[in-house]
């Protein structure tokens, strides 16, 4: 008997096209053909929890460790806007216990997203734009081809 066995689903099982695992991307287009476009995946990931909480992480080869970057809670706004109560930011100390208004829009089927916010430098402490680029990271055994 396995321990899920008795567990009785009160909650809908369709969760929201924002949750999941999310890797970042960076989207080179190229000089000589802007309609051409390479998408380079980086080690930087996102995961948005149906319990409301979010992590994000980075995986680093080279030195054999992965690092929770950011953490919090999220709340879903509306179809294009969330916002992060991040609770501790070691990468940006001005975000700790701040509220941060995404702007997103899925496309490609769901499968890929884009954010917009604004992050307040460490450096000089002003308030910029971010644009980020991010996929849906796919279930399956990534050793066997499809």
């Amino acid at each position: 008997m396995f321990a899920n066995d008795n567990i009785v689903e009160t909650e809908s099982t369709e969760e929201h096209p924002l949750m999941g695992l999310w890797q970042q991307c960076v989207v080179v287009q190229n000089p000589n053909n802007p309609e051409e476009r390479t998408i380079i995946k980086s080690p930087n990931f996102k995961y948005l929890a149906k319990d409301g909480s979010f992590v994000n992480l980075v995986l680093s080869e080279r030195r054999q460790i992965s690092n929770i970057t950011v953490y919090g809670t999220y709340e879903i706004l509306s179809d294009d806007t969330y916002t992060e109560i991040i609770e501790r930011s070691h990468t940006n100390p001005n975000d700790d216990n701040r509220k941060v208004k995404l702007n997103y829009k899925i496309v490609e089927d769901k499968k890929s997203m884009v954010i917009t916010y604004f992050s307040i430098s460490p450096i000089t402490g002003e308030a910029k734009e971010i644009s980020e680029y991010w996929v849906k990271v796919e279930k399956g055994n990534p050793f066997i081809k499809n």
